[in-house]
């Protein structure tokens, strides 16, 4: 597993592709390398800046490298860019859980809230309100 490892990173300077950054991210998770991992992730998002799917993914190894701090700033930025409403249910809870670990309860329930509302608009349940005016 190694050798093949070592291999494929060696190649990816020839083939640089989305689709092969995105195999190295699998085989450096496989291959419990977070730090590559981290940077075919960053190579991903260098090909298609707004997947926001990349982005929580990107946060995610943060949090599992330690960097709790980091992974919560990431993913505030990307709701100053984008707003609340501009992110999904599974992108809310995961802040939201990050939030609890850092014992931030009032962040913890905003996101919580927020996951629930965009989810029952996800599934139809609720009309989305974001013409409404405050």
């Amino acid at each position: 597993m190694e050798k093949s490892y070592f291999y494929y990173k060696s190649r990816l300077a020839l083939n640089n592709s989305i689709e092969s950054w995105m195999t190295f991210i699998v085989l450096s998770k496989k291959n419990e390398n977070l730090i590559d991992c981290e940077e075919a992730i960053i190579n991903c998002i260098n090909f298609d800046f707004e997947d926001l799917n990349l982005k929580i993914l990107f946060s995610c190894v943060k949090y599992l490298r330690g960097n709790i701090n980091e992974s919560i700033y990431f993913m505030s930025n990307i709701i100053s860019n984008v707003g609340i409403k501009g992110t999904s249910s599974g992108f809310n809870i995961i802040l939201a859980f990050l939030f609890k670990e850092k014992n931030n309860e009032p962040m913890y329930k905003k996101h919580i809230e927020a996951a629930k509302r965009l989810r029952m608009i996800e599934l139809s349940m609720i009309a989305n309100t974001s013409n409404k005016s405050i």
